[in-house]
């Protein structure tokens, strides 16, 4: 589910400051990261949501938000490294 975060990245945020992008992940994987703790209190059944779709939503949200907050350090690693570089960059940096 990384490529949907490289898809909303390069359609939407691709022209945001890079410092917007990472306050704005960070907030966001700050949220999701109760989502366990929402699990275990079983709050997640008073929204009428089983616990099956529950994890099922966090296992797609939370690589997105991943790739979200990497996005902008690859796009500027790629920029600042050697010419014929980047792939081998790319590489490492996964």
């Amino acid at each position: 589910f990384g490529l949907i975060g490289t898809v909303l990245y390069n359609k939407h945020f691709s022209n945001w400051p890079y410092k917007r992008i990472f306050t704005i992940t960070q907030l966001v994987a700050f949220v999701i990261s109760f989502s366990d703790f929402f699990w275990v209190r079983r709050y997640n059944m008073d929204y009428g949501i089983s616990d099956s779709w529950f994890m099922i939503g966090m296992e797609v949200v939370q690589p997105v938000i991943s790739r979200l907050q990497t996005m902008p350090m690859i796009v500027l690693s790629a920029q600042l490294c050697p010419d014929d570089v980047e792939a081998t960059l790319f590489a490492l940096m996964m």
